[in-house]
Formats: structure tokens, sequence, C-alpha cells
């Protein structure tokens, strides 16, 4: 059961990862939108991202998508709404990042790694299912 490093990483059904990729897009557009809405919905929206992105991460994988696929589908709204937080506090002094906050000094040194850890779980987690799946699937095969 041998496995190529691009396939791990690319996936096994490029079209499908041009699918992902094209999803990771759309949801840093959504991310962006998100400012212009009252605070109150952009609190609630913003840790929704990623959670979303989970969501989706683990399903590319278990549709044989990589590991860069499931990355990029948690990274690509945080990476939009840190950017759009940077450029709001551009050549101004910004606030101390909470925990779990996407503004202020310190927030790309937590989301960074903790998008790449996300992402990496999700992967784990869909790779995790789809083999389950199908061991499942022979084992009631040769059963009946």
């Amino acid at each position: 059961m041998e496995v190529a490093l691009r396939t791990a990483l690319q996936g096994s059904d490029q079209k499908r990862s041009l699918q992902g990729v094209l999803t990771a897009a759309g949801v840093s557009v959504l991310a962006l939108i998100i400012p212009f809405l009252p605070l109150a919905v952009g609190v609630i929206v913003e840790p929704g991202f990623v959670i979303v992105g989970f969501g989706l991460a683990s399903w590319w994988a278990y549709d044989n998508s990589g590991l860069a696929i499931s990355v990029l589908l948690i990274l690509a709204p945080v990476i939009a709404r840190l950017t759009y937080y940077w450029w709001l506090y551009l050549n101004q002094p910004s606030p101390v990042a909470l925990p779990l906050s996407f503004d202020g000094v310190g927030a790309w040194k937590m989301w960074i790694p903790l998008g790449l850890l996300l992402g990496i779980l999700a992967f784990g987690v869909g790779v995790v299912v789809r083999r389950g799946r199908q061991v499942t699937a022979g084992e009631s095969n040769t059963v009946a």
C-alpha cells in the first residue's frame, strides 16, 4: 500500500483538488466580507469559518484530496481575516490579540500554527473515516 508523496499532498483526483482550492478561495472572499457586517455578527461568524474549514478539509480528505488541500481549506479564510486586520491597523498601534482573536498583535503567531495543526488533524480525520468505511465495506462483502 505505497502512496506517492505528490498524491498524498495534492490528492488522487486532480479535479476534486481544484474544486477544493476554488472553495478555499470562495470562503476567503466570504471572510473578507464579514467586516462590513455589524460587529456582533462578525464576532460569531469569524470562528465559524475555522469550524467550517475543518469540516470542509475533513470532507475533502475523505474524498481522496491531499494534505495540502486540507490545510488550504482551513488556512485560506484564516489568512484572509488576519490580512484584513493587519491592513486595518497598518502604521497604527494595534491592540494585543486576545486568545482566539483575529485582530491585534500576536494573532498571526497564534493562528498560523493552529491552522496548520487543524488542517493536519482534519486530513487525518477524513483519511481515518475513509479507511474505516473501506474496511467495514470489505468485511460486509466477505460475510455475505
